[in-house]
């Protein structure tokens, strides 16, 4: 996750900007990686204070390319937040089989 993140701050705010960002995003605790749903929306109030109202923009990038990433249409759904999202990716992730040191 952290990795299509960086892709994804890197092309829209510049490389320094992005890592600045992504040192934030590593410490975040509960951590995504190990934490599930807690740990996902963690991640997105740290986007969120950092980028303010351009949080919204940033998620549904990192959205996208995760999505892609496990060969899935991103489909916007009604009262959805950036954590139903991730977690809907971990559950395709678990069911698949998927073996990764990180997610995403």
């Amino acid at each position: 996750m952290l990795e299509s993140t960086l892709d994804i701050l890197s092309k829209v705010l510049g490389e320094k900007p992005a890592r600045l960002i992504l040192g934030h995003l590593e410490k975040t605790k509960p951590s995504p990686e190990h934490d599930g749903e807690a740990g996902f929306e963690a991640y997105s109030d740290i986007l969120r204070r950092l980028l303010g109202s351009g949080s919204t923009i940033v998620e549904k990038l990192i959205l996208k390319a995760l999505f892609t990433r496990f060969e899935l249409n991103f489909t916007e759904k009604k009262d959805y937040r950036f954590q139903d999202y991730m977690k809907e990716l971990k559950d395709v992730k678990e069911k698949r089989g998927v073996e990764e040191k990180r997610f995403g």
